[in-house]
């Protein structure tokens, strides 16, 4: 088995089939896609640890605030991946369970619940290990928690007028997340209840954080 990049799409109903092509059209090393809550760990359980590459979590309508047996198990599975120090980049859902693994907090934004969905326009801070500079861009967004404390070891990677931690890095660990979905596409929009066109900037920019995660991936 050659080496590979593992997505986790902890989707409980759509699995994020057109994401997952479009990362694996970038991607120098193969991928292989896990769908954890709706069929289990055993696919994650069947690879070769030594040649996990990386790994990206995707997002999930799961709340890190009402977990499950199946987070149970794939929080554990993370714990022992995180353990070998290898490249991880939670999106979204992922931001939030990893940032919880390491102790920080997460709650709901708003009483109600209510979710944030659409755009908004973030910064990015620049990245010596991913080759990436600073730069503001609008992102795509679907979420009703937030992460409200950084855990020990990490840092802002990505902030905005309402998230002051709209995305993390480890300062050790090759680690990094973000709360907005930068693997969105048209499909992704549809599926969320987003009634606009995806902007080809906002897909691109979003591309391009998860080419330079790959990138990196394969490099190291």
């Amino acid at each position: 088995m050659p080496a590979c990049v593992a997505v986790i799409d902890p989707a409980i109903s759509s699995p994020a089939t057109t994401g997952f092509n479009e990362m694996a059209m970038l991607s120098p090393l193969p991928l292989t896609h896990h769908l954890p809550y709706l069929h289990g760990i055993t696919s994650l359980l069947s690879l070769d640890q030594d040649k996990i590459a990386g790994v990206i979590m995707l997002g999930s309508n799961s709340s890190i605030n009402s977990p499950c047996l199946r987070e149970d198990l794939l929080s554990a599975w993370l714990r022992g991946f995180c353990d070998r120090q290898r490249p991880l980049l939670g999106i979204c859902y992922g931001h939030q369970l990893i940032a919880s693994l390491f102790g920080g907090k997460v709650t709901f934004m708003h009483p109600d619940r209510k979710k944030m969905s659409g755009l908004r326009r973030i910064e990015v801070l620049g990245d010596a290990r991913l080759n990436t500079t600073t730069c503001q861009h609008e992102v795509v967004v679907s979420h009703n928690e937030i992460v409200t404390t950084i855990p020990d070891g990490f840092e802002v990677f990505a902030h905005s007028q309402d998230i002051p931690y709209d995305g993390l890095r480890h300062r050790q660990l090759p680690i990094w997340t973000m709360q907005s979905h930068i693997e969105a596409t048209q499909d992704f929009l549809y599926s969320q209840g987003i009634t606009l066109a995806l902007p080809a900037e906002v897909k691109a920019r979003g591309f391009a954080l998860i080419a330079a995660f790959l990138a990196y991936c394969n490099k190291v």
